[in-house]
């Protein structure tokens, strides 16, 4: 008879497969060739009795045996993974490489103070940042945590919501006394990624207004959004905490105090390789910590 410790590799691998769709994928994650992630998965079916996977030359489909196997084993398999995690991290401390993806509007003042923060606290740590507006394949990118602002896409584990920020509007002091009313915001440039659409509402209290921007720029960068405002080129709708500074500092303008588009989820969201013990969780509890510091997530003024 199979004992339960002879079956917890074939039950790793199997859901490693069964989280990426792909051996290829899942011997990427484990560190193993494709074809013994193949191996291995087949013995477990033979071992079970059961087919787990259907295969084909287009893609990987689960069984109904192999569906209830995974929702249940996989999260078996996280909890063993997370308390490993949590018993080393406070023994040590966090170490290894950490990588992450993020949008580019954290390109900040305050997202740097809190790196150089993090790393001289935890120099055991190597961070990789990937800033971009594109969401990554996480696991084909060997990604360990991917900051999303706003809902994550369909199909991503948000292991963690870790706050709600919202949207405010914010342009070059050469607007600050063009737009005293959302109203006005349809006659000037709306400077926007693509993934923002040019028609959004903004809310104060229990009114609200929904703006059409007849005239808008799409910029995939949030630096250069940035430099375009401070050149006087429009306005733009930022998440509150990553402007706080700029605003601050007056190299952006908090335009209609008191309006934003209403609270904007801040997640993080955590790859299959967080079963190979990185410090993604012990980072995000140490940025909800900072954005804390800082001040309030979202209010009536900047």
């Amino acid at each position: 008879m199979t004992s339960d410790l002879e079956m917890l590799r074939p039950m790793a691998v199997f859901a490693a497969v069964a989280r990426s769709g792909s051996f290829r994928l899942a011997a990427l994650e484990l560190g193993i060739s494709a074809s013994l992630a193949s191996q291995v998965v087949s013995g477990f079916e033979k071992t079970l009795g059961q087919q787990l996977l259907y295969r084909s030359t287009r893609k990987l489909t689960l069984t109904d045996a192999g569906t209830r196997l995974f929702e249940k084993g996989g999260r078996g398999l996280a909890l063993i993974s997370d308390a490993v995690a949590e018993l080393q991290s406070s023994k040590t401390g966090p170490s290894g490489t950490l990588r992450i993806t993020a949008p580019t509007v954290l390109a900040s003042s305050a997202f740097a103070r809190f790196l150089v923060e993090y790393r001289a606290h935890h120099p055991a740590v190597t961070i990789e940042i990937d800033l971009s507006d594109e969401h990554r394949d996480a696991i084909a990118d060997r990604i360990d945590l991917a900051i999303r602002i706003g809902a994550p896409p369909a199909g991503e584990r948000v292991v963690r919501r870790l706050f709600d920020t919202r949207a405010i509007v914010c342009g070059g002091y050469g607007w600050a006394q063009a737009v005293n009313q959302p109203e006005d915001l349809e006659h000037a440039l709306f400077v926007h990624p693509p993934q923002v659409a040019p028609r959004f509402t903004l809310h104060r209290g229990q009114a609200s207004r929904e703006i059409d921007a007849r005239s808008h720029l799409v910029v995939n960068n949030g630096t250069l959004v940035r430099s375009l405002l401070a050149a006087g080129a429009g306005y733009a709708l930022f998440p509150e905490f990553t402007v706080r500074d700029a605003i601050a500092e007056g190299t952006l303008v908090h335009l209609l105090a008191g309006w934003s588009t209403g609270a904007v989820p801040v997640s993080a969201v955590f790859t299959a390789r967080r079963a190979q013990l990185s410090p993604a969780k012990h980072f995000c509890d140490a940025l909800v910590a900072f954005i804390d510091r800082q001040g309030p997530r979202h209010g009536t003024s900047a």
